[in-house]
């Protein structure tokens, strides 16, 4: 199965590449802890099996949305938290790239998708606040800053090293790099603007790493795709009443489900975003 798998990736047939990259998990999973040489040997075959699929989530259609359903399942959430961590920048470059496009979409599943990217976020916000020791690079801050520390000036310095040659240089990543800092850019506005009853444009056009002229098309897009009760004149938005209560940090909404301690106050972000605290 291994040796057609890889036939398929070198001939570039990423449909067939993903019938037996699916068909391996299962065989994978099927053997599990209790298969020849335990659980060792089913940690080992799961983290070859994530790296494999790596050239075919990054070049199949629909590979990064099918990445999210699959590495965070908890089997192998849990091998990236114990064997490789490194794949943890794969997995929120998925989050990202897929983020707008799900948001955008339409028809009577975008509540259930919307649903569905956010609970990816705080599963990913979470596993990146566990091993913010063993690994961390710009793509992996940049999804920690925005939504866990609530920090838009180190989210935008982030997102201008991803921009600049973070990703010039990844094989994986590279033909991702504008899409990539085009959504990230979009979360930040999205999330800036829940939490702010008024926003001056030229404020968060900086934020933006945007002129004014490009940051006035920039609110004007998101307003229209995330729904935002919203209205905008020539210096500032206006959004509705509420806002600031409708945003959810997904790191915060995690620890209330996670029974491990942690050192952080849930609040403390929040309070130095000016949303209000308290029920």
């Amino acid at each position: 199965m291994w040796g057609k798998l890889a036939s398929d990736i070198l001939e570039g047939s990423w449909d067939a590449a993903l019938e037996e990259l699916n068909g391996l998990r299962d065989h994978i999973d099927q053997r599990g802890s209790s298969g020849p040489g335990g659980p060792l040997v089913a940690l080992q075959q799961r983290t070859w099996w994530l790296h494999w699929s790596l050239f075919v989530y990054f070049n199949h259609p629909n590979g990064r949305e099918l990445l999210l359903e699959s590495w965070l399942s908890q089997n192998y959430l849990n091998t990236i938290q114990t064997a490789a961590p490194w794949l943890l920048r794969y997995l929120v470059a998925a989050v990202v790239i897929s983020r707008k496009s799900t948001l955008r979409s339409a028809g009577p599943a975008s509540a259930g998708n919307s649903a569905r990217s956010r609970e990816a976020v705080r599963d990913v916000i979470r596993a990146l606040g566990q091993e913010q020791y063993q690994y961390h690079d710009a793509v992996t801050e940049f999804l920690r800053k925005l939504y866990s520390e609530v920090d838009f000036e180190g989210a935008r310095e982030e997102m201008s090293r991803c921009d600049a040659a973070e990703l010039d240089d990844d094989f994986f990543l590279q033909e991702f790099k504008a899409e990539f800092v085009e959504n990230a850019r979009y979360l930040v506005s999205e999330a800036y603007c829940k939490i702010h009853h008024r926003i001056d444009i030229g404020e968060l056009s900086d934020r933006l790493g945007l002129s004014r002229e490009e940051g006035e098309r920039w609110i004007v897009d998101l307003v229209r795709d995330a729904r935002l009760d919203a209205k905008i004149d020539l210096k500032e938005v206006s959004c509705g009443e509420g806002f600031s209560t409708t945003f959810r940090d997904p790191t915060l909404e995690a620890d209330r489900h996670d029974p491990r301690p942690t050192e952080h106050c849930p609040d403390e972000p929040r309070r130095h975003a000016g949303v209000p605290v308290g029920d």
